[in-house]
C-alpha cells in the first residue's frame, strides 16, 4: 500500500479524535527547541488519568528500522506512558515491535490496533510542556477538528448510502473488518454445522422408526425380524399371487354351486317330475 507520511499521519489524527475522547496533536514538539515532536500526541480529557500516548508514524521498513535501531522512540518515553507505532498493513508486525511498544495498521479503510502497548507509570509532564499544548496545540487542533467535522460527516453519509449502515457503523466505531467476517463465518459455520447436527438427528430417528415398522411387518409376514426389504417385498409378491388364487378358486366355486342349483331346480320341475311318474 502506497500512502504519504503526512497523509498517514492525518488519518490516524481523525480516527482519533472521532474514536476517543482524547485531545489530539500532530507533530507538536513537546517542550523547547531540540525536544521530541512525535507525529501524533493525545492526552485523556480526565483530570485524574492524563494517559498520554505517543504515536509514531511509519510509511516504509527502512525508515522504520532506522528510528528503531537509533532508538528515536524511547526519546518519547519521559512524555507518554507509552508508544504506538501506525503503520500501512502488512508494512511490520507484532514481532517487529520493541518491547512494550503498541502496534495499529491501516488497510485503507481502517484503522486496526493490532497490539495494545504496555503502559508505563504516568511521567511527571512539566508546566512549560503543558502550557505549549495549551496554547500553542489547542486552538490548532480544534481548527482541525472544525474542518473536518463536516467532510467527515460527508464521508460517513456516503459510506452509509453505498454500502448500508451496518459498515457505516462498524467504520464510525472501528470494528476490525477481518474479524468482523471472522465472526460471521463462525456464526455460518455454527448454524450449518447445528443444521446438520439436527438433519442427521432426524434422519437418524426416520430410520430407527422405518427399521421398527419394516421389524413388525416382517413378524406379521412370518420372516425374520431383521429380513431385507426384498424378503419383505417377495413375499408380499406370493400372498398376493395366493389371494389372487383363492378368489380365482371362489369365483369358480360360486359357479359350479349355480349350476348344481340350476340342475336341481330343473331336475324338481313339474314336467320332469310328470316324465318321471310316466316312466316309473
Amino acid at each position: 500500500m502506497s500512502i504519504r507520511h503526512d497523509e498517514l499521519g492525518r488519518l490516524l489524527a481523525s480516527h482519533l479524535r472521532s474514536n476517543s475522547d482524547r485531545m489530539v496533536w500532530v507533530d507538536m514538539q513537546l517542550g523547547s527547541a531540540g525536544s521530541p515532536r512525535p507525529d501524533v500526541y493525545t492526552i485523556n480529557k480526565s483530570d485524574t488519568s492524563l494517559r498520554p500516548l505517543a504515536y509514531e508514524v511509519k510509511v516504509s521498513k527502512a525508515d522504520y528500522r532506522q528510528d528503531v535501531a537509533k532508538g528515536k522512540w524511547q526519546t518519547y518515553l519521559p512524555f507518554c506512558c507509552a508508544v504506538i507505532f501506525a503503520v500501512p498493513h502488512g508494512l511490520i508486525t507484532k514481532a517487529d515491535l520493541p518491547s512494550g511498544c503498541g502496534l495499529m495498521t491501516w488497510n485503507g479503510a481502517i484503522w486496526h490496533t493490532a497490539k495494545a502497548p504496555t503502559l508505563n507509570p504516568l511521567p511527571s509532564l512539566s508546566r512549560d510542556m503543558m502550557m505549549k499544548l495549551l496554547i500553542d496545540g489547542i486552538d490548532r487542533a480544534s481548527s482541525h477538528h472544525r474542518v473536518q467535522a463536516k467532510p467527515k460527516w460527508d464521508s460517513d453519509r456516503a459510506i452509509r448510502q453505498k454500502y448500508g449502515a451496518v459498515v457505516a457503523e462498524a467504520v464510525a466505531k472501528h470494528i476490525d473488518f477481518d474479524d468482523w467476517l471472522k465472526q460471521l463465518e463462525k456464526k455460518y459455520a455454527d448454524a450449518k454445522l447445528r443444521a446438520q447436527e439436527s438433519h442427521d438427528a432426524d434422519l437418524k430417528r426416520i430410520r430407527e422408526t422405518e427399521t421398527s415398522n419394516r421389524s413388525e411387518l416382517a413378524k406379521v409376514l412370518g420372516l425374520a425380524p431383521d429380513c431385507s426389504i426384498w424378503d419383505i417385498r417377495g413375499r408380499i409378491r406370493l400372498l398376493t399371487e395366493a389371494v389372487n388364487r383363492d378368489e380365482e378358486d371362489r369365483e369358480l366355486r360360486r359357479h359350479l354351486a349355480n349350476i348344481q342349483d340350476a340342475l336341481n331346480a330343473a331336475n324338481n320341475s313339474p314336467a320332469v317330475q310328470i316324465q318321471k311318474m310316466i316312466d316309473g
